[in-house]
């Protein structure tokens, strides 16, 4: 039962991690500018989460496995939100360990790190790959809560990955749940 539920949990997150990157590889990020913009919310009563995006950026339709995808006006960059649910408490570092060991050469798993992000267990990845002969550069943000991940992502060319990795901190910093993970 164990075995199957890790199954289980880890091809959800590979369909997230699969729409992640097609995501970043359609949407390379463009420099973002250095003012703070107004914000708007998204929640997601399913889901028990609120996280806090540029007005001037726009919510697409949902996809499978991604709850959320936030992209630039000019849309050549963008967020992800996805959240998977288990019927016990998860285990952070054994699924992000199963996920780093199973990947492919399309994406490199630079660094990981262990962090709390309000009181929350979650990991971060810094990531490259090659799409296109363009190398991008990601990170990712997978915040366990009972029986939840979410899992936040972001990529972007080389050029333009600091100044629009600020605008994705303060995504991931503005994330708030509502609820313990079901």
């Amino acid at each position: 039962m164990v075995y199957v539920l890790s199954i289980m949990i880890h091809s959800r997150f590979l369909v997230l991690f699969t729409a992640f990157i097609a995501l970043s590889l359609l949407l390379p990020a463009v420099p973002v500018g250095a003012s703070t913009p107004k914000t708007a919310a998204f929640h997601s009563k399913e889901f028990g989460f609120s996280i806090k995006y540029p007005v001037s950026w726009i919510v697409l339709p949902q996809d499978d496995g991604v709850l959320l995808v936030i992209q630039s006006p000019d849309e050549k960059s963008a967020i992800s939100v996805g959240a998977s649910f288990a019927e016990g408490p998860v285990d952070i570092s054994k699924i992000t360990n199963q996920f780093i060991e199973e990947q492919n050469s399309a994406l490199k798993v630079l660094k990981t790190r262990s962090k709390k992000i309000k009181g929350m267990s979650a990991k971060e990845f810094l990531t490259t790959q090659v799409s296109d002969g363009e190398t991008l550069k990601g990170k990712q943000v997978w915040i366990a809560n009972g029986k939840a991940i979410y899992i936040l992502a972001y990529a972007s060319s080389k050029n333009t990955y600091a100044k629009a990795l600020r605008v994705f901190d303060s995504f991931v910093r503005s994330f708030t749940v509502k609820k313990k993970g079901k």
